[in-house]
């Protein structure tokens, strides 16, 4: 799998980098170490900078949906934010936005962003 988990303790955020277009299994299995580390370090912020991907997304219509729908089941602290940073001319942008549309729709409070400084600075706003 190509990505990175890093804690950010001075900004209390955490970091998921991702260099290849996932499946929905590296897709689940990164987003599980990020989360872990997120409870481990007691963040509620996490940053997802998709920037390195390049390829067309391997994910059909119906793995976006159930990864965005998978959101709800996750035990997220109160505060929790996440944040998606694509290149702005990615060719997965239409699956990361149709994945967020699924997961705000179920509670979860996240937004893709094409500039990483906008997303920190969201990610450091009080929610």
């Amino acid at each position: 799998m190509a990505y990175e988990v890093q804690v950010n303790d001075t900004a209390g955020i955490v970091e998921l980098r991702m260099w290849e277009s996932p499946s929905l299994e590296e897709h689940e299995a990164a987003r599980h170490d990020a989360l872990r580390a997120c409870r481990k370090s007691g963040s509620v912020r996490l940053l997802v900078d998709l920037t390195g991907v390049q390829r067309e997304s391997v994910l059909s219509t119906g793995d976006c949906y159930d990864f965005g729908a998978s959101f709800e089941h996750l035990d997220f602290p109160p505060g929790f934010r996440l944040a998606v940073v694509l290149a702005a001319q990615s060719p997965s942008r239409d699956d990361l936005f149709f994945i967020t549309i699924v997961g705000k729709n179920r509670g979860t409070p996240m937004t893709v962003f094409d500039d990483i400084d906008e997303a920190w600075t969201w990610l450091g706003r009080d929610a």
